[in-house]
């Protein structure tokens, strides 16, 4: 549930609050920061697409599938938390540059921990992939608090580092650890 919360989180925030980061954050046209928005999307279309075909590659070289899952989801986590250093970057191609790097790593979370997700249960695969996603936006005040956050201290930075970094940590220690339970069938419940 954790999980589901994290990989959510990364992306909603990158998502709603990336134009808002540029132009009032880093000084960044309303133009530019909305071409960049659409090359950020291609390049989360990129991690998402490139962590099924790295996934593969690995298995290919001799990794199990479960362990090319997690490996990859790990590097997907990482890149996504390189938001704590775009956090304090100043305007200009090197904070594009990680910006690009963070879309592709939060995306590419995605189907790794689907796919992870389905050795948790055979017969619930639908329940369980429902019922977190739910409990992932219903219960989560990210935006509010973000938002908050901003306006108490007039920067984007702290936020960016606080919500989406450390969560993007988070992420890439709890992915793997706690799923790789389940890839032992004893471990599966129902």
């Amino acid at each position: 549930m954790v999980i589901v919360v994290l990989i959510n989180n990364l992306l909603a925030i990158a998502s709603a609050w990336l134009p808002k980061f540029l132009q009032e954050g880093r000084g960044y046209s309303e133009a530019e920061a909305l071409y960049f928005n659409a090359a950020y999307y291609v390049a989360t279309d990129i991690g998402c697409l490139g962590a099924g075909v790295v996934t593969l590659w690995l298995h290919r070289r001799g990794f199990s599938v479960h362990s090319s899952r997690c490996l990859v989801y790990f590097c997907c986590a990482l890149l996504s938390a390189l938001t704590t250093v775009a956090a304090l970057l100043p305007k200009g191609w090197l904070l594009l540059g990680i910006l690009l790097l963070v879309g592709m790593g939060t995306l590419g979370l995605f189907p790794c921990y689907y796919a992870l997700s389905q050795e948790l249960t055979v017969q619930h695969q639908g329940k369980v992939t429902g019922l977190t996603g739910v409990f992932a936006w219903a219960f989560s005040p990210v935006h509010k608090l973000f938002g908050r956050m901003v306006d108490r201290t007039g920067s984007f930075d702290i936020g960016w580092l606080l919500w989406a970094g450390c969560r993007s940590l988070l992420s890439s220690f709890s992915g793997c650890s706690g799923i790789g339970l389940a890839q032992n069938p004893a471990n599966r419940k129902w």
